[in-house]
């Protein structure tokens, strides 16, 4: 081993832990890299990259190389404190690795600055009847980020995957499908060939068979929600309402009676305590009550059922 690197500790990412424990190949192929990286064979890197890598070897500054494997491109980091030795060597994909993912992919980076802008705000313009309550739909998030996307002539590519199918028991006492689905968006620059990832996580519940569907557009819709920072004109954590109802939830069993008291006199008042939107049906706030200890709607009850 290269005298530097004697004192290195190892660390890899769970994705890559993952992948290993998943395909011991993998890991065979890991430690071929790592094999190149401690003999100074900084892989597929640019001959200008490689200068860079020799030259900051000799002071122990930062050393980053890049091996293609069969799950992808990696990266292989090198740091140190100690100007004697390295501390650390890092193995991760290269999409986790965002400040090599600015460098080499500037040309979509600016367009995703301009989709960005383009994307800034939505309407909430669907209401939810039973709850009534107003949301973006995933109708105009779609349309709204198709239009930005193909006018920057960019391509989306959605993979989806199901993560957990279980039947579940509404309040009516029939039996339901909920579904949790993650979606991989892939976005393809056309002029440079150049692409970044977005993540998204929905679920749906359903008793005939449009809880996957339900699941997979929830997904799709937040994971561009959240990846272009787009807003519909609420902030959560404005909403007094759900601070007084978490408070009021932690009482116990008294809480029940208290919120039919509270219901009694103002009915309006009665809100989600985990997202703040109004529960108009008695029934649901004093089930929610006698299973939770708060008030929940029937959404966030879903979300309760899936993660317990």
């Amino acid at each position: 081993m290269y005298k530097p690197f004697f004192k290195a500790n190892f660390y890899q990412t769970r994705t890559i832990a993952q992948n290993i424990k998943e395909d011991p190949k993998y890991r065979l192929e890991i430690n071929k890299c790592i094999e190149r990286f401690i003999s100074k064979d900084w892989g597929d890197l640019t001959v200008d990259d490689i200068k860079s890598n020799n030259k900051a070897i000799a002071y122990n500054d930062r050393i980053l190389a890049s091996y293609k494997t069969s799950k992808g491109k990696i990266y292989i980091i090198a740091d140190a404190t100690d100007k004697n030795y390295y501390e650390t060597i890092t193995v991760l994909f290269a999409n986790e690795y965002w400040g090599v993912f600015i460098m080499e992919n500037t040309k979509i980076a600016k367009k995703l600055v301009n989709i960005m802008i383009e994307c800034g705000y939505i309407a909430k313009n669907g209401l939810n009847s039973y709850h009534q309550y107003k949301y973006a739909t995933a109708e105009d998030v779609l349309l709204k980020v198709n239009t930005a996307l193909t006018k920057n002539k960019i391509a989306s590519v959605v993979i989806p995957e199901i993560a957990s199918m279980v039947d579940v028991t509404n309040l009516k006492g029939n039996t339901e499908h909920l579904v949790t689905v993650n979606v991989q968006i892939k976005l393809i620059d056309s002029e440079s060939g150049e692409c970044v990832d977005l993540f998204g996580i929905g679920s749906g519940q359903d008793a005939g068979d449009k809880a996957v569907m339900k699941a997979q557009t929830a997904a799709i819709k937040y994971a561009y929600m959240m990846s272009l920072c787009i807003a519909t004109g609420d902030d959560p954590e404005a909403d007094t309402k759900t601070d007084e109802n978490s408070s009021m939830g932690n009482k116990g069993s008294k809480a029940v009676n208290n919120v039919k008291k509270i219901s009694a006199i103002k009915k309006s008042i009665t809100v989600c305590a985990n997202c703040g939107e109004e529960i108009t049906s008695d029934r649901v706030v004093q089930f929610s009550m006698a299973r939770y200890n708060k008030p929940l709607c029937m959404d966030c009850q879903k979300q309760m059922i899936k993660t317990a």
